[in-house]
């Protein structure tokens, strides 16, 4: 068994790292991590895409880990809104194998959520970015960057829990899943109850009248750019996981303590 430290990811790096087994012993053993690219980061509206080769498939229950990170799973208060569908197994069981969204064993540690409004009042669009909160904290100086032409400066955009507070993303709010389903954009007002009836079988319901579309895509292309990969620094020390020093000031490593038993290999 080796190192439960490990680099988290840069979001320079193209690769999500070597794929390896998940050895005997530790959770989710038998199971492939790694092995991602950056450009098969896209996935689509349905929950357990943005897996390499495996565009028809929904759910993220007992999948494997392309780009290393856990899939995000949904909140209790999502699953029981008044005046909405039930959501359907392949969505709710997540948690169940993954954890409840506070669950700070995630790589990259619970999961986070923060609000993105837009400049212009007059479409009313605001998105909110789900995943963990290292992914959060290291996207949003990008965001903020690449898309200040088109996000409301005055609002406080910081990251939060993403626990029962409301207002809640919802399942069907989602308009882009990446990596392995463990980064999600959500759209408010969106309704899209395709995906809680038959992902993938139907076509996605069309997005709110006066939406931004074009703060959307500058989300959509940065995320799809930025997100962090744990790239070649896994690939270059197989054997034995390692870490630069988060002290160093490089401003793209974390060292996650107890947490990357994931990594362990023989």
């Amino acid at each position: 068994m080796t190192s439960d430290k490990v680099y988290a990811g840069d979001t320079e790096s193209a690769t999500g790292g070597k794929e390896i087994t998940i050895s005997d012993g530790n959770p989710f053993a038998g199971r492939k991590a790694g092995g991602g690219t950056r450009d098969q980061i896209f996935g689509t509206t349905v929950y357990g895409s943005g897996y390499p080769g495996q565009e028809d498939v929904h759910g993220v229950v007992g999948r494997d880990f392309p780009f290393f990170y856990w899939p995000v799973v949904w909140t209790p208060a999502a699953f029981n809104m008044p005046g909405r569908p039930s959501l359907p197994a392949y969505i709710h069981l997540a948690d169940e194998e993954y954890g409840p969204p506070s669950n700070d064993s995630r790589p990259g540690g619970p999961l986070t959520t923060i609000f993105l409004p837009s400049l212009d009042s007059t479409t009313r669009t605001s998105f909110r970015l789900i995943s963990d909160n290292y992914t959060i904290t290291t996207l949003l100086p990008t965001l903020r960057n690449n898309c200040a032409s088109h996000l409301s400066m005055f609002t406080d955009i910081h990251p939060k829990a993403f626990d029962n507070s409301f207002p809640i993303p919802k399942p069907e709010d989602v308009v882009q899943y990446y990596r392995g389903s463990s980064i999600a954009l959500c759209l408010d007002g969106y309704n899209n109850t395709q995906v809680l009836m038959r992902p993938g079988e139907v076509d996605d319901a069309t997005f709110p009248l006066r939406t931004d579309i074009a703060l959307m895509s500058c989300l959509n292309s940065t995320i799809g750019s930025s997100a962090p990969l744990v790239g070649d620094r896994v690939n270059a020390a197989p054997s034995r996981l390692w870490t630069d020093d988060p002290m160093s000031g490089m401003g793209v490593s974390l060292i996650f303590v107890g947490v990357w038993w994931f990594f362990a290999m023989l």
